[in-house]
């Protein structure tokens, strides 16, 4: 018996799949246009880089809250400019009625005007706001921050105080949330069909949350994906692809599969993802909700195939135990759900009202990510609502820690 063998062919199969690995890992950082792209390039340095992304993410926010503050300045300094140009009006009619070539007809028409003039002047310095924060009437300095012990390490930031009526009491306000406000997310086909394009009429169109877009007024496949993406720009929808991989959910090349979500830029129950279209265009543009088409009704115009891909809402906040308290040690109850204090949010801002008008609006400090490691029920990658300062921390853990978010108000 003879066992034929081929060493020298062997090893330069070998040295080819080395080889081959080699530029692929060369092919993706040329690509990518990054030095570290998993953690097997440079653990440390993807550690450091995780780091730096992290601190360039907090300067960018703080470079948005100083913008925002530059914005709440100028509409203040607009507001007093106006404010000036009145009364240096006031003082040219003061001036003018010294004049004793006025009659006193002159004079109560000069008054009339001063008088007009001084009540837009209280109106400036009554309704001048920014972001719905009055700004000139004393209200904003009463702004205060609400905190919750999220972990046992440390309290979290999760809301910010918008605006506080000058008619509600010092004290605090305490208020447990039971679901923050979430963005509409559609999960669709984890790829496109470009094969199918060509063949699809002219007529065809598909409609994004009332927004056409027609088959005929492409040359090609490319230019109406272009048409499709500023069509979801348009209409405030982003679109997402998350990578399932445990090791670098980041990176396309060593991921197992990919699932892509379309996503609202705001949370809220307002919010909405409506696809309808023709089936086949749906599909080549990966389109259509992962658990399928939904027939359509109606006499299918203007969708020749009367198929429609879905709609999807966001959420808003949901809090409960509302309950007022004054400035007292120990502190007492001012009003509670039960005697009057209502809420209503919209995404992630909540307004509560008293009884009496008074007002606190609140926005919950809450960002949508996308992480493919997330222990979450449901597929890898599904979108996670959680809160700005703390990762860890979302509305889940802060009721199994039964926990008050509470607000001081001076």
């Amino acid at each position: 018996m003879q066992i034929s063998q081929n060493i020298p062919a062997l090893r330069t199969h070998l040295n080819l799949s080395r080889a081959n690995r080699r530029l692929a890992a060369a092919s993706i950082k040329l690509s990518s246009g990054y030095r570290i792209n998993s953690a097997k390039d440079d653990p440390t340095g993807l550690a450091i880089s995780n780091k730096l992304s992290l601190q360039l993410s907090g300067i960018s926010k703080a470079t948005e809250n100083a913008s925002n503050g530059v914005a709440l300045i100028q509409t203040a300094e607009g507001a007093l400019t106006e404010v000036h140009n009145m009364l240096q009006r006031m003082r040219e009619l003061a001036v003018q009625a010294a004049n004793d070539t006025n009659t006193a007809d002159d004079r109560e028409k000069m008054q009339t005007e001063i008088e007009g003039l001084v009540e837009e002047i209280e109106s400036i310095a009554k309704n001048t706001e920014y972001n719905r924060i009055k700004i000139l009437n004393g209200e904003g300095s009463r702004v205060s921050e609400s905190y919750v012990r999220g972990n046992a390490t440390k309290d979290v930031h999760i809301a910010s105080v918008a605006y506080i009526s000058e008619d509600v009491q010092p004290g605090k306000l305490e208020y447990t949330i039971d679901q923050v406000g979430t963005p509409a997310v559609h999960e669709i086909l984890s790829a496109t069909d470009k094969s199918v394009f060509n063949g699809i009429p002219d007529d065809a169109i598909i409609t994004i949350n009332g927004i056409h877009v027609r088959r005929g007024d492409a040359n090609s496949f490319e230019e109406f994906e272009t048409m499709l993406a500023e069509t979801l720009d348009y209409a405030g929808i982003e679109l997402k692809t998350v990578f399932t991989d445990p090791d670098d959910p980041d990176d396309p090349a060593d991921a197992v599969a990919s699932t892509r979500y379309l996503v609202t830029s705001v949370a809220g129950s307002a919010q909405e993802i409506s696809i309808m279209g023709n089936a086949d265009l749906l599909k080549s543009m990966g389109l259509v909700a992962t658990d399928g088409l939904v027939p359509g009704t109606g006499d299918g115009t203007p969708y020749p195939a009367k198929y429609y891909g879905g709609a999807v809402k966001g959420t808003d906040a949901v809090i409960t135990n509302l309950e007022l308290f004054d400035a007292n040690d120990p502190p007492s109850s001012l009003a509670n759900e039960s005697n009057g204090l209502t809420y209503y949010s919209n995404g992630n801002q909540i307004t509560v009202k008293g009884i009496n008008g008074e007002e606190i609006r609140i926005n919950l400090m809450v960002e949508t990510v996308f992480d493919s490691t997330a222990a979450l029920p449901g597929v890898n990658g599904a979108p996670v609502c959680r809160f700005l300062d703390d990762a860890e921390t979302t509305a889940a853990v802060i009721n199994e820690n039964d926990e008050r978010t509470h607000i001081s108000i001076t």
